[in-house]
């Protein structure tokens, strides 16, 4: 189950009612979102190493191309020489 207001709203806990709580109940819950964050701190760690990689990679296909344009212009202007 995901932490998300579904799965908040879906703890119910009588302390109101009752006036006092199984503390088991309590610590399974408490332990369940635990479970949850870490797994969902482990997913954050792994996307934002994954966005860094892609983001290396952009900057380098983006200097591949800015190198290929000038190596075009060149070409062009070698040529235009050599016809004109």
């Amino acid at each position: 189950m995901a932490l998300d207001q579904e799965y908040f709203d879906s703890i119910h806990i009588d302390v109101v009612k009752k006036k006092y709580y199984n503390a088991n109940k309590v610590e399974a819950i408490f332990a369940d979102i635990r479970r949850q964050a870490e797994a969902l701190t482990e997913e954050n760690a792994m996307l934002r190493r994954r966005v860094e990689e892609l983001s290396g990679r952009r900057s380098e296909l983006s200097a591949a191309a800015y190198s290929a344009q000038e190596v075009y212009q060149i070409i062009l202007r070698s040529e235009e020489r050599r016809v004109g």
